[in-house]
Parts: structure tokens; sequence; C-alpha cells
């Protein structure tokens, strides 16, 4: 079950890859930000966004000795008509490759909104360490992409970690 999913997201990742190596960049037009509440939502924020939304892919790193992902589900950016293919997946070892893209053609203009929330939970032996630690997150492999008749990767957008 989880090896045609990763088949599909790894061939998601390297046709990201390769139009990423392929299409001129825009300027930077807006950030992806994370914030944290209890009990260890991981909010993925976007802000300040000028240009149409068509996808970003991006890896979160996270201590795994001291977390355990749980489960995701989608932001306020995304309505029901917009039906993003979204791949998220744990790879076990403190990495969640997370990829967002509209179908072909299909673009959301909306300056703000959250994405994406990642839900996670202690790890057994670090529930009491939990309550006098902040978690520290990180991305990672970040791209943000618009479409004006083609997809075009936006270079500089911001991914701010967490302070």
């Amino acid at each position: 079950m989880k090896k045609p999913f990763t088949i599909a997201f790894t061939a998601l990742l390297a046709l990201t890859i390769l139009i990423f190596l392929t299409v001129k960049a825009t300027a930077p037009t807006g950030r992806i930000y994370m914030t944290v509440s209890p009990p260890l939502k991981l909010e993925i924020k976007i802000a300040s966004l000028s240009d149409p939304f068509f996808g970003t892919a991006f890896h979160v790193n996270f201590d795994s000795q001291k977390y355990k992902f749980q489960n995701y589900s989608l932001g306020d950016f995304f309505t029901s008509q917009d039906d993003p293919l979204v791949l998220v997946e744990d790879n076990q070892d403190g990495i969640i490759m997370v990829g967002l893209c509209l179908k072909q053609g299909k673009t959301i203009k909306k300056e703000n909104g959250t994405l994406l929330t990642l839900n996670f939970e202690p790890q057994q032996n670090q529930k009491a360490a939990y309550q006098n630690d902040f978690p520290a997150f990180a991305f990672s492999n970040t791209v943000f992409s618009t479409f004006n008749k083609n997809r075009q990767d936006i270079m500089n957008f911001t991914f701010e970690n967490l302070p």
C-alpha cells in the first residue's frame, strides 16, 4: 500500500525538480511560514502572496527522537472546489515530505491562509520533557510555483522557520 504512494511522490518530486531546472524564475512574491500551537499542531501558512498559487513542495525537518508525526489536514487556503493534489509522506527519520499542487491551468488568487496543518505528538519517553521544550521544526528542499501560461518557479520565495 505504501509503495505506490512512495513511487507517486517520487515521480512528482522528480517532475518538480526537472521543471524547476528548466523554467525561468520570477520575482519573489510572498512567504510561507510555520506556527505551533498546542497540542503540537504545526501550521504551514502563506502570507503576502501577490501571484496566483499553483503549487509548492518542501520538507519539514523535526527531531524524531522527541516527536512522532500523526496526520495532516488541509487549511483554509483551499476550498472544496480547489481539489488540490496533496502528498504528505513521513520517512520515519525526522523528515515530512510535502507536495501540494493544483491541476494544470488552475490557480488560487488569495493572499493569505493556512495551507496545511501537520499534527505531532511527543514520543512516549518524551511526554514530560515536552512541557518544557519548544519544538524545533525547519523547512528544507523548498520550491514554490505559480502558473502564467506555463508553470513558473519563484526562486526567492521566502520559507521561514520557527524563531
